[in-house]
């Protein structure tokens, strides 16, 4: 089956028990641009139409690998027994790893062999299913999930801190690279350029999403900063990438530097007088990354702040980015959103609930 006759990269299993989890991973996987069946992302579609033979097509016909969700809750339903017979079929037909098992608890689910490779979902978080898949997804066929974005990484050192350690061009970029290394990032993967006083990297969908970008490059970053080092802004936004799929657009590129610079940021580091640095995250980054991301980021330790562009910082070593105090004419101060509602599971921040979701099926 050619590419041309695939609708999806990715078609998701699961019991509705095992929603929550198998939510994250869906919208992490688009927010990378990866094309994804979800029953949630396909209300209209599925609105009068008749699913027995929708969804054997979809298993069976149109995507490109079928990630199955088994649990005992998995075995006992109609609707997943339906869609795993399509999936067996085609795994049957065209042989090769169509099928992806990935494991809630040890139940033998009737046509998947117990011989099959499989990631236990018991020990793997949403965001590091979501590289498992895209790895999978460039293996299959390159640039598959190499899309039109991209993370971007912008690295400023702040006011005097240019010609301390990390603050020129040079020794930015040797802080950027170690830790790329740290995370295991090969340079031949990504785009770095100097931007006026910032240090940018491009890492494109499928090398590094906007979570692992929080979680394991900015503390590396940031790490360079501490014990008197300098201070620094750290931005990660989201860019469409130019026509080669490599360098971010220019005007992207803008817009993440208007962030980092803003007004309101600068009150932030300047109130946090103890802090070696800040961190700046567009909406978009801050939706995928902290609301739907990983464990290790607390959303309530993130404040929005107002300006052009809406931004949201976090200072690390604060539990919440401090406020610019009152004018002494006691003018207003603009009011603190409200901090987002998170379900979790396990461990896992799984993103915000009740937003009136309807689900076309329970899928029982």
């Amino acid at each position: 089956m050619t590419g041309s006759e695939l609708e999806y990269d990715i078609c998701l299993s699961f019991a509705t028990e095992q929603r929550a989890y198998v939510d994250e991973v869906a919208r992490l996987l688009r927010a990378e641009d990866v094309r994804v069946f979800y029953d949630s992302f396909e209300t209209v579609p599925l609105w009068g139409a008749d699913l027995t033979e929708y969804f054997e097509r979809i298993y069976r016909q149109r995507s490109r690998y079928c990630v199955l969700f088994l649990s005992a809750d998995y075995v006992a339903k109609a609707w997943t027994n339906l869609e795993r017979r399509a999936a067996l079929a085609r795994a049957f037909a065209d042989g090769g790893d169509y099928l992806l098992p990935v494991r809630c608890d040890d139940t033998s689910v009737p046509g998947v062999l117990e011989t099959l490779g499989y990631v236990d979902a018991r020990r793997t978080a949403p965001g590091q299913l979501l590289e498992l898949i895209l790895g999978k997804l460039r293996a299959a066929s390159r640039g598959a999930a190499r899309s039109s974005s991209a993370t971007v990484l912008a690295v400023r050192p702040e006011g005097d801190t240019a010609g301390r350690s990390g603050g020129t061009p040079t020794e930015l970029r040797a802080v950027v690279d170690t830790a790329l290394a740290h995370a295991r990032i090969s340079p031949a993967e990504i785009w770095e350029a100097g931007w006026g006083d910032c240090v940018l990297t491009s890492l494109p969908a499928g090398t590094a999403n906007a979570t692992t970008v929080l979680t394991t490059l900015v503390p590396a970053v940031l790490s360079a900063f501490e014990g008197g080092a300098g201070r620094v802004r750290v931005g990660v936004d989201r860019a469409k990438l130019s026509p080669d799929g490599f360098v971010p657009l220019e005007e992207e590129l803008d817009g993440l530097l208007r962030l980092m610079t803003s007004t309101a940021v600068g009150e932030v580091l300047t109130t946090a007088a103890r802090a070696d640095g800040v961190v700046v995250a567009s909406e978009q980054v801050f939706d995928e990354a902290v609301r739907c991301g990983s464990a290790e980021i607390v959303p309530s330790a993130w404040r929005k702040v107002p300006g052009e562009v809406s931004a949201w910082v976090h200072v690390p070593g604060y539990p919440r980015p401090p406020v610019t105090p009152e004018p002494e004419d006691g003018g207003p101060r603009p009011a603190e959103p409200g901090t987002p509602s998170a379900a979790f599971y396990g461990d896992t921040v799984i993103g915000q609930v009740g937003n009136g979701t309807v689900h076309m099926r329970d899928r029982q």
